[in-house]
């Protein structure tokens, strides 16, 4: 199994203080991985805090 990729946040933010945050939500049934949806991580929650919301955005794009 490979490594998963850095998380977005750490990304956007490396080497800058208050950085930006995005949440990203992956097609894990893929190798290729594609980013099927993507939003802002407000500053006061985490990625866990806004789990929740970016759930029901996907289920709202993508539900039969």
């Amino acid at each position: 199994m490979s490594r998963p990729p850095r998380s977005a946040c750490f990304r956007l933010s490396q080497g800058r203080a208050g950085g930006s945050c995005a949440r990203c939500a992956m097609l894990a049934s893929s190798s290729a991985r594609p980013c099927i949806d993507v939003a802002p991580i407000p500053a006061p929650t985490n990625e866990m805090g806004m789990f929740e919301t970016a759930f029901e955005h996907v289920v709202q794009a993508y539900a039969v």
